[in-house]
């Protein structure tokens, strides 16, 4: 298959890139997020002395649990503006 190779076409341009690659990209930057949220979760329930675990993270929400207990939470995701 061919590499990446763009081509001008007006004033944009097109990227041909094989599934595969792409796939891998979207997968890294899915698991990169999935491991930052799951370490704030975990550390929120440290601070409070419990033991939570990140279940669920879609894109404007996640579900944790209380693995002591079973209780799990859904929390919604806002982007805070840095000011």
């Amino acid at each position: 298959m061919p590499k990446a190779k763009n081509q001008k076409q007006g004033s944009a341009s097109l990227v041909e890139m094989d599934a595969r690659t792409l796939l891998r990209l979207i997968n890294t930057g899915a698991l990169a997020q999935h491991k930052i949220f799951d370490d704030k979760i975990k550390h929120l329930g440290r601070e409070h002395g419990l033991n939570y675990q990140l279940v669920a993270l879609n894109q404007n929400s996640l579900v944790f649990e209380d693995v002591d207990t079973g209780i799990r939470y859904k929390a919604d995701i806002h982007r805070l503006d840095k000011g």
